[in-house]
């Protein structure tokens, strides 16, 4: 089946720290009408309803310490604008292997 850009995670934060829970995702693509039932029983196919997020982007390679200072810091933006978000869960989204990527936090 034909994926397309954005790939990524979906995060689970508690107390301000990201927990070692995660939801991988694939965007297939919107040719794709009908695809196949997964046969891995891990792999599940969801149409999800369009929802917004407030999303910083990057274009640089960074390991896994600093993105979890990303997403950090983007939690404490929003709360110092007051803007309504969900805090809890995060989305990560990779847009290439190079380091193009977007944070996110869904909007209330």
């Amino acid at each position: 089946v034909p994926i397309s850009a954005p790939w990524g995670v979906f995060g689970y934060l508690e107390n301000g720290k990201i927990q070692q829970r995660f939801r991988v995702y694939l965007q297939i693509v919107t040719e794709v009408i009908n695809p196949p039932e997964p046969t891995d029983p891990t792999v599940e196919t969801v149409f999800a309803p369009p929802v917004w997020y407030f999303v910083r982007g990057f274009d640089k390679k960074v390991d896994e310490e600093q993105i979890e200072e990303r997403v950090t810091q983007l939690l404490k933006d929003l709360e110092q604008d007051n803007q309504p978000f969900k805090g809890t869960f995060f989305g990560i989204g990779f847009f290439n292997t190079h380091g193009l990527m977007g944070i996110g936090f869904e909007k209330a």
